[in-house]
């Protein structure tokens, strides 16, 4: 049974308990239990202990037999059963109301995902059907502050912001629709004695970018300002470069080669690769070393993810005195659970990984993992990028205006060392360091701060799941565009910041 099939018997039978439940959380009389029955033995044969699934349906299994039977099961069955009655109570409100209120819905749709629900079926088809257009009402602390909206008779005045929209309407669809999902938590300090070398590093040095791989070999016409590129003993005009940002591979192979055939096909093109390489997917290793490669080369660069820091932190910290704190558990099961299962194991058999793929020739140098981390924990989180005519800041869940200030190169090994000096002085820059990492629009548990919006930019972030890169209004304010390139719903697609579009990436299927 293929991963679609799964969800769409988990969905079914959480369609089914959300609709045949009474008050008393039993089923109603006469409802075709046998079918759920026969579904979710199918289900237990096919997904297994270490699945994506195993949680939700260990959630819904034990909340399936205590409707049914109604006896007495352990602590742990008993408090998966309530917090998933938790998720179908608040589903059926909402389903159910006249006036929907989106408070109330998201708070339906955290439930789902806490208790393992990824698909919370009766909350967003409400959504969909109700078409919500209100913003939340959210409280004013400690989360984003109510606005107040002033109108006006007069003719609005064209702004620079409306030019940058018009040309991206243009460019982009406009069907992103964000929604609630869980999201976790924060950073650490290590000390000299740490075998992994994550004390202040300050600045590493970096190499300057190469704009072309070496196989093109370029000479310059000191007669002329021109460069040429010799091929074949013919000379071509220099191509320009062209810089296309990505994100959220998460460890999907067949994802990752569209974009080794892009570069490939272009030689041309940059990458900046907005985090969250690794987790989910059984590759993420594998991708993350190429990765490392090709920002040696010039050919790209990467902007760490929230799952970045849920590796590092763990990483970085093994074998410290800081290995068995709260906060480095509690990174590792943030880790655990959001899907990095298959990347721990990588990271333990992490010298088998690297030599396999030097013999496949996917990578050319070889790598410790101590390199490796220290390479991951000191990639600036933010980046601003000049390209026509439009200056872009690229961050991998929001750009933060006032971290960048403070410090351009701001990264997780920095953010790790005021974690574990624990001091005041250093909240404000952790907490804008988190939004930048995990905030999501609708979800104020991510808005660990307001965000500092970069006057005169265009913001270009991963992390919300899209079906199609597309731009949007930040907090619904014309003076904040973001375009949005985690195409976690579709296919995956990249921003074309050069040539100001998205580029289809999916679609040049590898040999």
């Amino acid at each position: 049974m293929d991963k679609k099939a799964i969800e769409e018997m988990l969905d079914y039978i959480d369609d089914f308990m959300i609709n045949n439940l009474n008050d008393k959380k039993q089923f109603v009389p006469n409802c075709n239990l046998e079918d759920i029955e026969e579904k979710i033995a199918k289900l237990q044969y096919y997904i297994g202990k270490d699945s994506e699934y195993s949680k939700r349906f260990r959630i819904l299994g034990n909340a399936f037999w205590l409707s049914k039977k109604g006896i007495a099961r352990t602590e742990e069955e008993a408090n998966d059963a309530i917090s998933y009655y938790a998720w179908v109570d608040d589903a059926k409100t909402i389903a159910k109301a006249e006036k929907i209120d989106e408070n109330y819905a998201l708070g339906s749709i955290s439930l789902a995902n806490l208790t393992g629900h990824n698909l919370d079926v009766k909350v967003r088809e409400v959504f969909e059907k109700k078409k919500i257009e209100q913003k939340a009402n959210l409280p004013k602390e400690p989360f984003e502050k109510k606005k107040t909206e002033t109108k006006s008779n007069l003719p609005k005045k064209v702004t620079f912001f409306d030019r940058i929209k018009s040309m991206f309407f243009r460019l982009l669809p406009l069907n992103r629709k964000s929604k609630k999902t869980k999201d976790e938590e924060n950073n650490i300090q290590i000390p000299k004695e740490n075998k992994v070398n994550i004390e202040i590093s300050e600045e590493q040095k970096q190499k300057p970018s190469k704009m072309f791989r070496e196989q093109n070999r370029i000479t310059v016409n000191t007669g002329s300002v021109e460069e040429k590129i010799v091929q074949n003993g013919s000379e071509k005009p220099k191509e320009k470069t062209e810089i296309i940002a990505i994100s959220d591979i998460h460890g999907n192979m067949e994802k990752w080669n569209c974009v080794r055939k892009l570069l490939r096909d272009k030689p041309n093109v940059k990458l900046i690769i907005e985090g969250d390489a690794m987790d989910r997917g059984q590759f993420g290793l594998q991708i993350l070393l190429q990765i490392k490669e090709l920002c040696d080369a010039g050919i790209a660069e990467y902007i760490p993810g929230n799952h970045d820091v849920f590796a590092y932190n763990t990483l970085a910290t093994q074998g410290s005195k800081f290995e068995d704190t709260d906060f480095i558990i509690r990174a590792k099961s943030m880790w655990e659970r959001n899907g990095g299962s298959s990347t721990i194991k990588s990271f333990e058999n992490f010298n088998n990984i690297v030599n396999a793929e030097l013999q496949k020739g996917t990578i050319k140098k070889p790598i410790s993992k101590n390199e490796m981390i220290s390479w991951l924990g000191n990639c600036p989180v933010q980046k601003i990028v000049n390209e026509n005519g439009i200056r872009y800041a690229l961050g991998h869940a929001v750009f933060d205006n006032e971290l960048y200030k403070f410090d351009p190169k701001f990264n997780m090994n920095k953010a790790l060392i005021m974690e574990l000096k624990d001091s005041n002085l250093d909240k404000e820059v952790l907490n804008r360091f988190n939004t930048c990492m995990w905030y999501r629009e609708s979800d104020p548990h991510t808005h660990f701060c307001d965000v500092s919006f970069p006057k005169g930019s265009v913001v270009v972030a991963g992390h919300t799941r899209q079906t199609k890169a597309n731009i949007q209004n930040l907090e619904g304010d014309a003076n904040k565009p973001i375009v949005y390139i985690d195409c976690g719903k579709g296919k995956l697609q990249g921003f074309n910041l050069t040539k100001s579009r998205h580029e289809d990436l999916e679609e040049q299927q590898t040999r």
